[in-house]
């Protein structure tokens, strides 16, 4: 019997203290999503709407002075056959709001003859674009080309192009 007195006591009390406590959670849950609401508002104040966005987007691309690339990898002016080489095209005063589009040659002369060895077109990224490969299997003087094209985000539209040409010994 005692041990059913103190279990009825100790469900008495937590009721009795969650009744008393109830009032101030609730004030407490108030306030919380007042701070929160506030500083919602605060954030949005920065932030642009997707009407915003897309008005900058499509805002014609500037051009601060003639976009040019430059092939800066592989360095050197030889290299082996088969050896994996990066190259990397690198891109100077690309107009803004635009994406940048590579297309390579590769030229290879082995039989005093200038043929098309091989064509790639990896994705452009930032301010250039560069891939890693081992398709260079035989030797000769081999040609290299890159075009790049700024193309507007939104539109696809080509904005600009530049062409650039390095040359080197495969041994």
């Amino acid at each position: 019997m005692k041990k059913n007195y103190w279990i009825i006591v100790a469900i008495l009390v937590l009721v009795i203290g969650g009744w008393l406590a109830w009032p101030r959670q609730k004030e407490m849950n108030k306030n919380k999503v007042a701070v929160v609401e506030e500083e919602q508002n605060e954030k949005d104040d920065g932030e642009l709407t997707p009407e915003e966005v897309i008005a900058r987007l499509s805002e014609e691309s500037e051009v601060n002075g003639e976009m040019s690339v430059e092939i800066v990898s592989p360095g050197g002016d030889k290299f082996a056959q088969s050896q994996a080489r990066m190259y990397k095209a690198e891109v100077s005063n690309q107009p803004t709001n635009t994406r940048i589009e590579c297309s390579w040659k590769f030229y290879l002369n082995q039989y005093d003859t200038e043929e098309l060895y091989e064509e790639m077109k990896p994705m452009g990224g930032g301010n250039g674009c560069a891939f890693t490969e081992t398709f260079i299997k035989n030797r000769g003087k081999l040609r290299v080309e890159v075009a790049v094209k700024a193309l507007n985000t939104l539109s696809k539209e080509e904005m600009t192009e530049a062409k650039a040409e390095r040359n080197y010994v495969v041994e």
